[in-house]
């Protein structure tokens, strides 16, 4: 249950990434990154959302980035932190509820920005360490069908996200639903072998 004290437009302020400027790409960071994730793709679905973990770290300058994936069905669906990086690692394997900042996005059917989230999500409250600011990310299979949500994490009030980092994460959870596409139509493949 959420603190009564505290709504939830007091901890998403998706409307802020408009306000403040985006700092300049690092091209050559980013074709770097987008390289080394490519030397990832044969080693399957855990190194690849892995190496997204890390590039999402590296370029966004976060403090812990993730990948929730969705689990059950119904009222019953539920999120795993299937990888993680940075600061909150030792939070990998993690259940989290629907009533989380990766469920609001998904609601939402968009990126969404939170500021001290666990203000309103109780799910997150008892985290190793406490979140600055959460930029989450969809990630779709098909319209309105998700697979879960790719997320980044600042610790301190010295690290604001901007539409930069949104940027950055956008492009990474679109490489993210490819390769869990990919493992889905392989698990469909070797099924029907």
């Amino acid at each position: 249950m959420q603190d009564d004290a505290v709504r939830l437009n007091d901890v998403v302020i998706t409307y802020e990434l408009l306000a403040r400027g985006g700092r300049m790409p690092d091209l050559r960071a980013e074709r770097s990154a987008f390289t080394h994730l490519a030397r990832q793709m044969s080693y399957g679905r855990g190194a690849i959302l892995d190496a997204l973990c890390q590039l999402n770290l590296k370029l966004c300058r976060a403090g812990s980035s993730g990948v929730s994936l969705l689990r059950g069905a119904g009222r019953d669906q539920y999120f795993v932190w299937e990888a993680v990086a940075g600061k909150l690692q030792k939070q990998r394997g993690s259940r989290l509820s629907w009533n989380s900042p990766c469920g609001f996005a998904l609601e939402r059917n968009s990126a969404q920005l939170f500021h001290y989230p666990d203000r309103y999500f109780t799910c997150i409250r008892d985290m190793e360490v406490p979140a600055h600011e959460c930029l989450v990310v969809p990630l779709f299979r098909e319209a309105h069908q998700s697979y879960g949500a790719i997320w980044v994490m600042s610790h301190d009030d010295t690290r604001q996200f901007d539409r930069e980092d949104l940027r950055i994460v956008t492009e990474l959870a679109a490489h993210a639903t490819s390769a869990l596409r990919i493992q889905s139509s392989q698990g469909a493949w070797e099924g029907e072998a």
